[in-house]
């Protein structure tokens, strides 16, 4: 099965969006401290967060966090580093490691969810641009595998069997019915208000939104 093919392809080369030598020099206590560095570290663990929670109920895929996720790796690496290095206490080296690993569970959860959805909309990916755009090039690289090996076990297993003129997947059936499989943009989603918005429009009427 076409899934077999695909089962060395791993999160972590996925994740692999940039080169770290920790050489930044982030200090250890910067998951701690309340000072300069630590609240812009701070910030990006709350934007992480965010993007994860949005992901996870967003019907659809939304922008790939790249530069948000290079940052974080790198300081992950680098901190990981410096308590390898540093002599520290038991007690706080294990909160550090929780704390890293926490935004390893986190980071992992996130491209698993991504994963998820390019398997499901593979083929919508390939065929929309503005959805194309939306992923990182190796999402892009393992949707197109993904998609060629799925078309290849089909072909295989069913349309060869069929009309020529039905074994398309990518078009229209006679009943103009599409073959693609979409996102359904008109779930239900949760949201948070974190300020209030006086005026909003939905669709054909304001509101008032509050935090």
């Amino acid at each position: 099965m076409f899934g077999e093919e695909l089962e060395n392809t791993h999160l972590s080369s996925i994740c692999n969006t940039a080169d770290v030598d920790g050489s930044n020099g982030f200090n250890t206590q910067d998951f701690l401290n309340d000072d300069s560095e630590g609240a812009s570290e701070q910030s990006d663990i709350d934007l992480f967060t965010k993007a994860w929670i949005n992901e996870k109920n967003s019907p659809e895929i939304l922008n790939f966090k790249k530069e948000l996720l290079e940052s974080l790796s790198l300081k992950l690496t680098t901190q990981k580093h410096f308590i390898e290095e540093e002599n520290l206490e038991i007690f706080l080296s294990s909160i550090y490691l929780q704390e890293i690993e926490r935004l390893k569970f986190l980071i992992r959860s996130y491209l698993k969810m991504r994963l998820e959805k390019i398997e499901k909309f593979s083929l919508d990916f390939l065929v929309n641009q503005e959805n194309r755009l939306k992923l990182s090039s190796k999402e892009l690289s393992y949707c197109e595998k993904y998609q060629r090996l799925k078309q290849e076990y089909f072909n295989k297993t069913c349309l060869e069997k069929l009309p020529e003129m039905l074994r398309s997947i990518e078009e229209k059936n006679e009943m103009g019915l599409s073959m693609i499989v979409e996102p359904d943009l008109n779930d239900s989603v949760l949201f948070k208000v974190d300020k209030s918005i006086e005026i909003y429009r939905l669709e054909d009427r304001l509101v008032t939104i509050k935090s």
